[in-house]
């Protein structure tokens, strides 16, 4: 029976007052599981022994009080994620149970008997929902207000941000409202409380999912494909249960942070939406036949879009699965094929479930065919390169700078941050004041030169027959990524995983030889010998034998002679060739890094490897008395041991260097590893001193090696092990 008798504003007012008494239980439920889950894990929190004292290390700047950030003061991850799950959960719980008498054909008509109209029943039992779950948790809310008051009057040191509070219960009412709604919209259009929960939940978690699934296909398909972070933030916003965790992960510069204004801005539209399904409930409810409770809902558009999205999403998680297993054929066309056989196959499936039976699937069939062409023609687009995306490399006058995170053999030199400075104290040092830093680990280039060796490498990079020579053997790899800035301000990203290819690896030498990239990736070139406290010289072959140079001016002749020699080296030259180098130069810092305040990016330390080619260095090296460091010094050695074994300490450059400062330890590795006699097949010894010298010729420390070599482990006269090599 349909009613259209107006309801008095004094109907509607007692009628939610009555169900509201009715939920009385549920509140009480709900407001003691949320009491467990957030006050007093708030309370045990700013409470616990210690808390105080990091108080005042985070006044003084130095400290951290495991909250999840400024503007979010009164959360730490904990109760954020339990907060989040029980109010979901209740919402979802409530809505379906406000809205149960539409599903059973007594209770519908009980409550069409009532002297109110359709719409303002849905409102009714909306807004009920509503306070059914706010009351308890605007209770907890103000329970919280109220402890960090309290804690904030003993300790003003405290942080208790009242608006923040304010703002996030905000946040949850739109969020609940929208989860309302969002069931009563389903409601009206269904038979029965388990379509309701299914459908509710369908357009709940669809959006989010659908987009999910595309970006990891992007990511698995595409070669470059790029996930940032505002892919993963414009997923938290297309649905009201993800949307309050893009709400705590922002608000790290308080209240204004302009990504926590963000997200305040998603959640007005938010509302906006749940108003739009509100009226679009009231307009369907009006023509809801009371008949349509206690039946199926299998043509319903929203069982069609569940088909459609079931279709799409499981069809492409099989693709992936067997593509992975199946290897008679290219992986992405094995993609291809697989999906569109399993989404042909769950699309029938879907429609024998909802029909219960295969009667009547005859006439899906035509949908299911064109739904099914939709995503082989979604699916072919990525395996051929995403409509030429793979290919694409901005032309170099479009071009500003350039990013790419490689550093190149030096990577090692670690070049400081200054506005990442981080304060913190040691227990064992109280009153310490002690920095943090992070280093920079990509490079920015703008040279022409250099933007060039990027566009070459990123044309290597993104060819698919990169695929084929790694024999899908992906174990072994290197990732580099390249950021485009272009001068109109946008910016393009591509990622690439790649094998130590040769093709990939010339390009990567290349760049490594543009003075550009060698002035940013190397000390020498960006500090003065002032800002270390000496240079140490040390063999190159590990024996141990070291050389202080701490006056200043031979430090800056020194740092002169290798900007030259480092300028003048062709690297390309070395594609595919090794040498042994004489001898390397650590820098020693003046104040270690914990202690530096610094104002602008720094090297406080770093090394370099002398190569024999290094003239200006080898140079100056003999003019201060240090002779002994301008040739290897092989004649040291009274006998080898060659392990198969490899110890080729390298980095993601192609020219490889072995970690020169741990020479020893690697010969100490190498002589435990393995327990030397006739029938070990692992280790050869060598005595013989012509042997010794023709192998000392193959030997090396530094090159561009395609395989794996053997280690060389040197020996002397008292048969103790000294340093180590490769050849």
């Amino acid at each position: 029976m349909t009613m259209t008798t107006l309801s008095s504003e004094g109907r509607l007012r007692g009628l939610c007052g009555g169900m509201i008494k009715r939920n009385r239980s549920f509140m009480l439920y709900f407001g003691v599981l949320l009491f467990v889950l957030y006050p007093l894990q708030y309370m045990l929190h700013i409470f616990d022994e210690g808390f105080d004292s990091r108080l005042g290390l985070v006044a003084n700047g130095t400290g951290s009080l495991n909250l999840l950030n400024v503007a979010n003061a009164h959360h730490n991850e904990t109760t954020a994620i339990l907060v989040c799950m029980a109010v979901f959960l209740m919402a979802l719980v409530i809505g379906l149970s406000q809205f149960g008498y539409l599903h059973s054909k007594k209770a519908v008509d009980v409550y069409h008997e009532l002297p109110l109209n359709r719409s303002t029943l849905a409102i009714a039992n909306i807004l009920t929902g509503f306070a059914t779950v706010m009351i308890p948790l605007a209770a907890n809310y103000l329970l919280v207000l109220a402890v960090g008051t309290v804690k904030w009057i003993i300790n003003p040191l405290f942080p208790i941000i009242a608006g923040g509070l304010f703002l996030d219960l905000l946040c949850w009412a739109v969020v609940v409202f929208a989860v309302l709604c969002i069931i009563a919209f389903v409601a009206v259009q269904v038979g029965s409380i388990f379509d309701n929960f299914l459908f509710s939940c369908e357009l709940l978690v669809l959006f989010p999912a659908i987009i999910y699934l595309t970006i990891n296909l992007f990511q698995h398909m595409l070669r470059g494909y790029t996930f940032v972070d505002n892919d993963f933030r414009w997923i938290l916003y297309t649905s009201p249960i993800t949307l309050m965790a893009e709400h705590y992960a922002a608000g790290g510069e308080g209240l204004t942070d302009p990504r926590y204004l963000r997200a305040f801005v998603v959640v007005f539209v938010w509302l906006l939406i749940a108003l739009l399904l509100l009226w679009a409930t009231t307009k369907l409810y009006r023509k809801r036949p009371s008949e349509l409770a206690e039946s199926s809902t299998s043509r319903k558009p929203l069982a069609q879009l569940g088909v459609l999205a079931g279709t799409y999403i499981g069809g492409s998680l099989c693709g992936l699965l067997f593509s992975e297993i199946s290897g008679r054929m290219d992986e992405r066309w094995s993609f291809v094929i697989w999906t569109v056989i399993f989404s042909a196959l769950i699309y029938i499936l879907a429609q024998v479930i909802l029909q219960r039976g295969f009667k009547g699937v005859g006439k899906s069939l035509l949908p299911g065919a064109v739904t099914v062409g939709v995503i082989a023609v979604f699916c072919i687009i990525l395996a051929t390169g995403g409509l030429g995306y793979e290919s694409r490399v901005p032309a170099a006058a479009d071009v500003k700078t350039v990013t790419i995170d490689y550093r190149g053999r030096y990577g090692d030199n670690t070049l400081i941050l200054a506005d990442t400075k981080t304060p913190y104290e040691d227990d064992s040092m109280p009153g310490v004041t002690f920095y943090r830093y992070n280093s920079k680990r990509d490079v920015d280039l703008d040279s022409p030169e250099a933007i060039a060796a990027v566009q070459r490498l990123h044309m290597i990079a993104s060819d698919r027959s990169l695929d084929e020579q790694d024999n899908g053997n992906r174990y072994w790899t290197s990732q580099i990524k390249i950021v485009y800035t272009l001068q109109n301000g946008r910016r393009m990203i591509r990622t690439y995983d790649y094998r130590e290819l040769g093709a990939v690896k010339t390009q990567l030498l290349a760049l490594e030889n543009t003075d550009e990239f060698k002035r940013e990736t190397h000390p020498v070139f960006l500090m003065d010998s002032k800002a270390f406290s000496s240079f140490v010289v040390q063999d190159a072959l590990g024996f141990g034998e070291k050389a202080v140079v701490s006056n200043q001016a031979d430090m800056q002749r020194l740092m002169d002679a290798l900007k030259a020699d480092m300028m003048a080296e062709d690297l390309t030259k070395l594609d595919g060739k090794t040498e042994l180098a004489p001898c390397y130069i650590t820098f020693e810092p003046v104040v270690p890094t914990q202690y530096l305040q610094l104002t602008e990016d720094a090297y406080n330390n770093g090394s370099v490897v002398v190569r024999s080619s290094y003239t200006n260095t080898i140079q100056v090296l003999q003019q201060l008395g240090l002779d002994q460091f301008v040739v290897p010094r092989t004649q040291q050695i009274a006998s080898m041991r060659i392990y198969y074994d490899s110890r080729f300490y390298g980095n993601s450059s192609p020219l490889n260097m072995m970690d020169m400062g741990n020479l020893q330890q690697y010969a100490k590795e190498m002589h435990h590893a393995y327990d030397f006699d006739e029938q070990n097949d692992m280790v050869s010894l060598v005595e013989d001193a012509a042997q010794m010298a023709k192998i000392a010729e193959k030997m090396f420390n530094i090159g561009c090696v395609d395989h794996s070599p053997m280690t060389v482990v040197f020996y002397d006269a008292n048969g103790s092990y000294g340093g180590c090599a490769q050849i």
